[in-house]
Formats: structure tokens, C-alpha cells, sequence
């Protein structure tokens, strides 16, 4: 991996600190800065595998997403090898919900089906849609790149606007999902599909 420059170290952690205090609802209101353009790739893919990892911690899945209760938390990643390995750097010795995160890279649409978590970093519409078609009402979390991520079925859509990073939630992808999120997160983001429920997941 690259070396990180020391300008690249402080926005990465004044980047977390924002999304950490967000979360907590410190400024609920306020979406998160991103110096984008300044950051290499390998830096840009473990801020945004940091947000996922502190999403993820807010929701909970069905019992029957897991083989066992002690079975890992395959988190799947469509992307280059930039954006794996830098994924899974960032997410390396974590745990969510107790459960040591196992890291995958999918090519094939089939995988897809092995993940609780598959992150689509690929704006191509068309393969975009045979993974969502493939995981169907699967209790996986979809997290994807773009404005019209979650309007296309996804359950979380990451999109920059200004600099600035803001997510959309597709609530019905969610629930036909089992996915339950909390409202921590919900009242983050703005919701594309479905209701906002006043309270859901882990509060």
C-alpha cells in the first residue's frame, strides 16, 4: 500500500472523528466533509471502510443469516484490487456484533450469496443489476457507490455532493432483507424507498 502523506493522516482522522460524532448524534444534521480530490485511492477505500465497519455495528441481522453463531461476518467487495486491499486493510482484526469479519473478494454474482455485508464499488448498471438480482431478498446489506444506488434496489447508496458524503436508504430493500437498521443511522440519510420507521435496530 502507498505511503500516506501527512496532510492524507489528518484528513483521514478528521474525516472519522466527523462520522464517529455523527453516528452518536453529536451533529446529526450535518453531513460529513471529504477532501476527496486531495486522497489517494488506497486512502479513500479505508475511510469508507471505517463508515461501513461503524454502520454496520447499528444493525442487526436475522438469525438465519449466519450458519452458526460463532461463524464470521463475510464482508464481500466488488471493486479493483486497490479497493479490496484497501478494504480490507482497514477492516483487518475487527469484529461486528462479536463476529470476526472475513473479507472476500466476488467476481462472480454467485459469491454474492455468501456475504452479510457486499460492498459494489462499480457504477456499471448492468452488472449493478444482476448482483442485486442475484441476491434477491437475501439478508445481505448492499452498499454501493453513486446517487442511484438505493433507487436501484440497494439497501445503502454512498454519493458526494460538494465534497461532501451523503448516504441514501432504500427501507424496502431492507425489510425484504430482514435487515433491521437503526434509527441512529436512518436519521443520517435520507430515505429513497419505503417508510423511515421512528424506531428500528439497534437504538
Amino acid at each position: 500500500m502507498p505511503r500516506v502523506r501527512r496532510r492524507d493522516q489528518a484528513a483521514v482522522c478528521v474525516l472519522l472523528l466527523a462520522a464517529c460524532l455523527l453516528l452518536e448524534g453529536a451533529a446529526a444534521a450535518q453531513p460529513v466533509v471529504v477532501p476527496e480530490a486531495t486522497l489517494p485511492p488506497s486512502v479513500e477505500y479505508q475511510i469508507k471502510a471505517d463508515f461501513v465497519y461503524t454502520v454496520a455495528k447499528f444493525v442487526d441481522w436475522p438469525d438465519g443469516a449466519f450458519a452458526s453463531p460463532s461463524a464470521p461476518l463475510t464482508f464481500g467487495i466488488v471493486g479493483s484490487d486497490v479497493v479490496a486491499d484497501a478494504i480490507s486493510q482497514a477492516l483487518r482484526g475487527k469484529k461486528v456484533h462479536e463476529r470476526p469479519i472475513r473479507t472476500v473478494r466476488v467476481t462472480d454474482p454467485r459469491r454474492a450469496l455468501e456475504c452479510q455485508i457486499l460492498y459494489v464499488s462499480d457504477a456499471d448498471p448492468v452488472r449493478i443489476k444482476a448482483l442485486l438480482d442475484q441476491v434477491g431478498a437475501a439478508s445481505i446489506l448492499t452498499i454501493g457507490e453513486g446517487g442511484d444506488f438505493a433507487t436501484r434496489g440497494g439497501i445503502l447508496g454512498l454519493r458526494l455532493s460538494d465534497t461532501l458524503v451523503q448516504f441514501e436508504v432504500n427501507m424496502q430493500s431492507a425489510q425484504r432483507a430482514g435487515i433491521a437498521i437503526s434509527s441512529k443511522i436512518l436519521r443520517l440519510g435520507q430515505v429513497v424507498g419505503g417508510v423511515r420507521p421512528t424506531s428500528e435496530g439497534r437504538k
